[in-house]
């Protein structure tokens, strides 16, 4: 048996430790409750469309198009 837990997509995770202001806190936690969805589920979708968005800028800046 793996040591990783896994996600409903089948993903390996690991554990992370995140301190946050506590008006976060209870806005996320509103926002999880309004939604139906856990506050873990939410801060990944935030994380991912932060890294596609941040990914896609990096590979724009480092591969500019040919011949522009």
């Amino acid at each position: 048996m793996s040591r990783h837990k896994e996600t409903a997509d089948s993903r390996a995770v690991k554990q992370l430790t995140l301190r946050l202001p506590e008006d976060y806190h209870r806005k996320l936690k509103i926002l999880a409750a309004c939604t139906g969805k856990s506050m873990t589920e939410l801060l990944i979708s935030c994380i991912d469309e932060k890294l596609e968005s941040c990914l896609a800028s990096e590979l724009a800046r480092v591969r500019p198009e040919e011949g522009g």
